[in-house]
């Protein structure tokens, strides 16, 4: 009998639902902002600060030309610690920064 092998079918239902239960994880780390220091320099990132089986989860948003000796106090240990911001949150983070 020819066809679809057995499990093929249920394989191609698995991949869908993992699909369908990633789209609000991915939409909700999309969405998040981090500062880090790459260099000495000031970078912020859109995503999340992780990189599984060498994936990043993350990418350049933007660099405000700030070094790590001219950042305030009340802003080192976040970026140190990768805190999540929202864009707008992040915004308002970048125009404190120095």
């Amino acid at each position: 009998m020819r066809g679809v092998r057995p499990g093929a079918a249920n394989a191609g239902a698995d991949v869908a639902v993992l699909a369908i239960a990633l789209i609000p994880a991915y939409l909700w780390g999309s969405s998040r902002y981090f500062f880090a220091f790459d260099g000495g320099e000031v970078v912020a990132y859109q995503g999340l600060p992780y990189a599984p089986l060498g994936f990043e989860l993350n990418r350049e948003w933007r660099r405000p030309g700030v070094t790590e000796s001219e950042i305030k106090d009340p802003y080192r240990e976040p970026i140190e610690n990768h805190k999540l911001y929202t864009e707008s949150q992040a915004e308002s983070v970048l125009g404190d920064l120095g």
